[in-house]
């Protein structure tokens, strides 16, 4: 060290005490109270690049769509008795349904069973406005596809019994 040159001397506070941190220009637009037990503020919105992101899962929306259409009255769910052969099982079951979610939007396709005797294009219809609007509701997506399979028609009675 050259003996001309001066030293400056800087106080060594423990950390935390005493010191003034810039205000966060995010957080000043949005006022908010300040959590007591962790000091950060709440309510606050900050730039979502800051705050992070929502997934939402391909099975959330499967739900969100077997739920949607379990109110229709018409409308019920499928199960396999032999491979190939679907039958009707019913309002008591969910029709089944697949998604994919990517960047905002999710695609749905779903096998289900409608009562006979029925118009089955406006039930189709309904169906359609209704899973679309739920999934927009609840989740936030935009369904840009939705496939409806109608795998089985309900007749009423027991499928193994003959009518005379």
């Amino acid at each position: 060290m050259n003996p001309q040159t001066p030293v400056r001397t800087v106080p060594v506070r423990p950390a935390g005490v005493g010191l003034v941190q810039p205000a966060d220009p995010v957080r000043q637009t949005d006022p908010g109270g300040i959590d007591e037990h962790t000091g950060h503020r709440t309510g606050s919105r900050a730039d979502p690049a800051i705050r992070g992101r929502l997934l939402i899962a391909d099975r959330v929306v499967e739900k969100i769509a077997a739920e949607a259409v379990r109110d229709i009255e018409s409308v019920g769910g499928l199960w396999h008795r032999f491979p190939g052969r679907a039958r009707s099982a019913g309002n008591d079951h969910p029709p089944r349904v697949s998604a994919r979610v990517g960047r905002g939007t999710a695609r749905i396709s779903m096998s289900l069973s409608i009562r006979y005797p029925a118009r089955i294009m406006e039930i189709c219809v309904g169906v359609r406005t209704r899973v679309t609007g739920h999934v927009a509701d609840l989740a936030g997506l935009r369904v840009t596809r939705l496939d409806i399979d109608v795998s089985a028609l309900d007749l009423g009675s027991d499928p193994g019994a003959r009518v005379r």
